[in-house]
């Protein structure tokens, strides 16, 4: 997922890879919300995992 404010804010070297099953990379990710402070929680629906961040 991306939006148009997100994508531009990394140079191509820092933004995680496309990936296939199985794969790990590192790199940077944006986090494109409104609020500045809080937890962000990403739990999709279709995987048993959920990812943090503190704002």
């Amino acid at each position: 997922m991306a939006s148009a404010a997100s994508y531009m804010c990394l140079p191509d070297a820092e933004r995680i890879p496309e990936m296939g099953p199985a794969e790990r990379a590192t790199g940077k990710i944006v986090l494109d919300v409104p609020a500045k402070t809080g937890t962000l929680i990403y739990a999709p629906g279709f995987v048993d995992q959920a990812w943090e961040w503190k704002l």
